[in-house]
């Protein structure tokens, strides 16, 4: 159970991350720092409904128990309403979930005693990624019509989610694309890949990958903006180090535009071919 919370003898290894957190628009199609309805007291209320289907968020009651990382609470409260010792927060272990959050979607709950033999099926190919295909190669091609908007509006209908309007110029549906393949298909395996053809990854992977603090209340957590195409940016350089209530730098990612488009080709294959050369910079 890689994915699965330390109180019921998961590793808390594979988890979102702050950014992800960051990114879900609020109910009413904006930005958590421009909506009104943004409440940093509550902030996984009013949120994009893709949010809760896809997180497990602090509160939550979760394998029956209520899920909270942080380092001053020692216990929480079982399915039954009992109090008992939290192993899921920092107090407990330093190995709780690194970012403060777990994996809801693909999370199959009926398997935690079994984990070796779920039978969870991975997605392959589904009708929203079809349309978001579809869509996509409608704005690419500058031909942002009727059917291009219905197919973007018949996923976030399905999600609970705002319309997106007519007469949006080419760039703002750019936006929007990115924005939508996001969240509707986060952890299904395409982010990199959609990083990689839109020429962002340079940008985005080139930005720290960051958790929730271990204290502090919402009210005093850091703020956030956005970049063009939705992606948030954090003004980080003044975070005070960890213990701390600013988001924990996690990873310091680097990626070289001018070498990581291309993977490495193996050793193995350049040696069964003279002939091939290695890509740039590897």
């Amino acid at each position: 159970m890689i994915a699965g919370p330390r109180s019921v003898g998961g590793w808390s290894t594979i988890v979102p991350t702050q950014n992800m957190v960051d990114s879900y628009e609020c109910t009413d199609g904006l930005d958590i720092n421009k909506s009104p309805i943004y409440n940093k007291l509550k902030p996984y209320e009013n949120r994009d409904p893709r949010m809760r289907a896809s997180l497990v968020l602090p509160g939550d009651m979760w394998c029956g128990y209520q899920f909270e990382t942080r380092q001053d609470k020692p216990t929480t409260l079982n399915a039954a309403g009992q109090t008992v010792k939290n192993l899921d927060s920092y107090a407990t272990t330093a190995f709780t979930s690194f970012t403060g959050y777990l994996l809801r979607k693909y999370f199959e709950t009926k398997y935690l005693t079994s984990s070796s033999q779920c039978e969870t099926p991975f997605m392959l190919c589904r009708y929203a990624e079809v349309l978001l295909n579809f869509a996509e190669a409608k704005v690419e091609l500058n031909q942002i019509d009727d059917e291009c908007l219905s197919a973007l509006n018949l996923i976030r209908q399905r999600a609970g989610m705002p319309d997106i309007k007519a007469n949006l110029s080419q760039a703002e549906m750019r936006h929007v694309i990115q924005y939508e393949r996001k969240v509707e298909l986060f952890n299904e395996g395409f982010r990199r890949n959609d990083l990689n053809r839109w020429k962002r990854a340079e940008v985005v992977l080139n930005r720290p990958v960051f958790g929730r603090p271990v204290v502090g209340n919402y009210d005093v957590y850091p703020s956030v903006s956005f970049d063009e195409y939705g992606d948030p940016v954090y003004d980080y350089t003044n975070y005070a180090p960890h213990p701390s209530s600013d988001y924990r730098i996690l990873i310091r990612s680097v990626f070289d535009k001018n070498r990581d488009y291309l993977w490495p080709i193996s050793e193995t294959e350049l040696n069964l071919n003279s002939g091939l050369g290695q890509n740039s910079g590897w």
